[in-house]
């Protein structure tokens, strides 16, 4: 799973390397990814990788909790409206090609 993660960060960073060159870019996972890459003894190509994201001012953070009161105001924000729907009847069109089964 790291491997894949690293992967999809190295896809990002050869994409915008503008952004990454220009900007500190901070990376939220709950994966330990700096601790892999900075070990020694990596496989071939985890070491590339780590040489090509050593070349930009990424930040690895640990990816922090959704607060439950900001869930519960999103939920109760998105569902204001709902209440006063009506349901309506659908109707359905065809152009002769089907059957009644």
């Amino acid at each position: 799973m790291i491997e894949k993660i690293t992967l999809a960060l190295i896809i990002a960073v050869r994409r915008m390397r503008a952004y990454f060159q220009n900007h500190t870019i901070v990376v939220k996972t709950d994966y330990p990814i700096i601790k892999v890459l900075g070990k020694p003894d990596l496989a071939g190509r985890m070491i590339g990788w780590a040489v090509e994201l050593s070349e930009y001012g990424v930040q690895y953070e640990p990816r922090e909790a959704v607060k439950s009161q900001c869930l519960a105001d999103f939920v109760a924000e998105m569902c204001h409206g709902l209440e006063t729907m009506q349901p309506t009847t659908w109707m359905l069109h065809v152009d002769g090609s089907s059957n009644p089964k």
